[in-house]
């Protein structure tokens, strides 16, 4: 259902009556972004005969669905699991066989996990204490988050090193794993940055509960080879891709309307001025956060603003490691480091978050290092050479007492998402300490004239009540924003 804020312009009644369609056929929408909720909006008024032109500032579709090229198959930089069962992405995904395998969500010390702290791989009986920490704090923290107000706004990281300290104390713990158990921590926060795309110390634990995919099941599904890039080309496939404009930048969307205009005008960076009678913007939020001030005129209303500010926006990021041949075991799913060695000033942030690798699911050859926080930055700003050396020292400081033998890294990939222009970071997060009930509802509250008539509409994986950071909420709220401008005529 369409939120119930909504945010009105003048539009004087002589305007009003000439200029209303009673034929959604004869409008024409603007869809600013090219990624899936872009494209969802599209195939929405291709199905039903509406004109529309797709505005995308990059040389791509797709958004932060970004599918490469490797050997025979696909690699991601962007989107890689999806969640939930009954949506459209998970038909696509079941009718054409692209589901590989669930991976649990949750952070567990198992038999297919590897995990070194300080050079050293954690013995059995540190993993079954802690697993039984982990799996009553996973408990503690949804109980928390569902049922006290006062805690909804707290940050994760605050609980956790509550509820960790008091672990310590009722445990009857040695020293020398006292220290064990604090890389612990370390690492299951770190979980929370990746997964969360957040600094730990910015989630709000309401995110633990708001989020919901609609299902019971907490595991995430794997793609296989061809996953993402198959969803893309059934996306690109429903729309006409003469009404897609790639490298078309919009600079400002002009909304006030008057007696003798009422379109709305889109300039373009080429200072191209297009007109349209509804727009929808797709703009990531950090695309939001950072231009939204000169991108609409007049400046979009108060709450909307506000909203913007008080959602988060994080970045995490993947970076590819190529080998010859893998030296991992088949066997393991991941490899978890808290690093023993200090490192090079210039590389204190990179390796402070370096703490998950993961094999790929498909590309026996590739191995998947996961960073987050402060990670992103420092890598964006390397070359490849530099990353790469970085990481092989790294890695073969802190696992020679397990795998002495360990390769080199051949090559590199990587996308930075926090230094792409369009994205400018991750995706959405509740923040702990500008959190408020109505953020998401006012994200998503269209710019309407005094008939109500959606003006300026905002689709994105930011604007899902509960599936925000999602590729399926990203694709819903194109269809919900493209569904409100038909209901509209439908109503008058």
């Amino acid at each position: 259902m369409p939120p119930v804020l909504q945010i009105s312009v003048f539009l004087s009644s002589s305007s009003s009556s000439s200029q209303k369609k009673s034929d959604p056929r004869d409008i024409h929408v603007g869809i600013v972004g090219a990624g899936l909720a872009g494209l969802r909006a599209a195939r929405f008024f291709e199905e039903n005969s509406i004109r529309y032109t797709i505005l995308e500032g990059s040389d791509r579709i797709g958004g932060r669905v970004y599918p490469f090229e490797y050997e025979n198959g696909y690699l991601q930089h962007g989107a890689e699991y999806l969640n939930g069962i009954d949506n459209e992405i998970f038909d696509i995904v079941q009718k054409n066989e692209l589901g590989q395998e669930r991976v649990p969500d949750l952070f567990m010390l198992d038999e297919n996990v590897i995990t070194f702290v300080d050079g050293k791989v954690v013995s059995s009986g540190i993993n079954s204490i802690w697993n039984l920490f982990i799996d009553s704090l996973n408990e503690t923290l949804f109980r928390e988050a569902e049922s006290c107000e006062k805690l909804k706004t707290r940050s994760v990281l605050l609980r956790i090193n509550e509820h960790f300290e008091a672990f310590l104390e009722k445990t009857n713990i040695a020293r020398e794993n006292a220290e064990i158990f604090k890389k612990l921590k370390l690492m299951f926060c770190n979980f929370f940055q990746t997964e969360w795309s957040s600094p730990v110390g910015e989630l709000a634990l309401e995110n633990i509960t708001l989020w919901d995919d609609g299902t019971d099941d907490e595991d995430s599904l794997v793609l296989n080879k061809f996953g993402f890039q198959k969803i893309l080309e059934k996306f690109k496939s429903e729309v006409s891709m003469k009404n897609v404009l790639l490298n078309s930048k919009v600079l400002n969307i002009n909304y006030c309307l008057s007696e003798n205009d009422s379109k709305i005008r889109v300039r373009l960076e080429n200072n191209t001025d297009l007109f349209y009678d509804h727009v929808i913007v797709t703009s990531s939020l950090g695309y939001l956060k950072q231009f939204s001030r000169k991108m609409f005129s007049p400046e979009l209303p108060f709450d909307k603003q506000q909203a913007i500010q008080n959602m988060g926006f994080g970045s995490n990021m993947k970076i590819f490691l190529e080998y010859k041949n893998p030296w991992w075991p088949e066997n393991v799913s991941t490899i978890q480091i808290a690093p023993k060695s200090k490192y090079p000033d210039r590389f204190s942030k990179l390796t402070e978050n370096l703490m998950v690798f993961q094999p790929s699911s498909w590309a026996s050859n590739i191995l998947i290092a996961w960073i987050a926080d402060n990670g992103p930055s420092e890598v964006g700003i390397m070359k490849n050479q530099e990353l790469l050396d970085a990481i092989n020292d790294f890695l073969q400081e802190n696992l020679k007492s397990e795998f002495p033998s360990i390769s080199k890294a051949i090559r590199v990939f990587r996308h930075s998402w926090i230094y792409d222009e369009f994205a400018l970071g991750s995706y959405s997060y509740l923040k702990s300490d500008t959190y408020q009930q109505n953020t998401i509802e006012n994200l998503t509250a269209p710019i309407t004239s005094d008939e109500n008539r959606p003006l300026v509409c905002f689709a994105g994986e930011h604007t899902s009540p509960q599936m925000y950071q999602t590729t399926v909420g990203a694709a819903e709220s194109g269809l919900r924003e493209a569904k409100r401008i038909l209901n509209y005529y439908s109503m008058n």
